[in-house]
């Protein structure tokens, strides 16, 4: 997906994998990326992945991701995967990732909507619907925990989210054709789901569990291009 969108060599490149966790992704990347750096705020997680996940092109750090060591315009690619909805400012994340690109660079993105029917990690049918009072009961209740962690986003707050890069949207692609992406398993129960008409499935978007987009900021001088 980031070759087709990218569209020239990989191995040039600088990527940063943000909310790296034990270095399972950043891995992956270094087999096609110049460099690769993983960052997380969970130190055993980093401290494991420096330990076990290391490459000759990999670096591991303890970083938070909203405000990160690196100086502007560092990175040809910035990986935000199943992360925004767990940090306490998501707009600061953004905010980051769109200092830390290069103009046209790119961010790959994937996360969760609010609206999806299933909540993925819990997995409590129309968790993340309710308000945060009645999410903490409903955790308690299903003795899942003690209260609701996550932070999840609608389809229109994502955009709104990255409204400063320009979206290129995988999420219906990805499903119809699961095996040019590597994601058979994951989309196994709905594979169904692709097949269906276009202008159904766009219907359907907003209730999507899982969005999947690439975000490129803009060249300077586009009109998107901040301040």
């Amino acid at each position: 997906m980031v070759y087709d969108f990218v569209g020239q060599e990989l191995s040039g490149l600088r990527c940063l994998d943000i909310g790296c966790s034990i270095g399972v992704i950043s891995s992956v990347l270094a087999e096609s990326f110049g460099s690769v750096i993983g960052i997380d705020l969970d130190a055993p997680s980093v401290r494991w992945a420096q330990k076990n996940s290391a490459r000759s092109n990999t670096c591991f750090i303890i970083a938070d991701g909203m405000q990160t060591p690196f100086p502007t315009e560092t990175f040809e690619v910035v990986v935000c995967a199943q992360c925004y909805e767990h940090v306490a400012d998501a707009m600061r994340l953004s905010d980051e990732v769109y200092r830390l690109l290069k103009p046209g660079g790119v961010c790959i993105f994937s996360g969760p909507n609010r609206l999806a029917f299933v909540e993925d990690h819990y997995g409590l049918p129309f968790l993340s619907w309710l308000p945060r009072s009645l999410a903490n009961a409903y955790i308690r209740l299903a003795k899942r925990g003690q209260s609701y962690e996550v932070r999840p986003l609608t389809y229109w707050e994502l955009r709104n989210l990255w409204k400063n890069l320009e979206i290129q949207d995988y999420t219906l692609p990805m499903l119809r054709e699961p095996e040019k992406y590597r994601i058979e398993d994951e989309v196994k129960g709905v594979a169904w789901l692709g097949h269906l008409p276009d202008w159904f499935l766009r219907i359907l978007l907003v209730f999507a569990p899982n969005y999947n987009w690439i975000l490129r900021k803009p060249e300077r001088g586009s009109d998107l291009t901040r301040g």
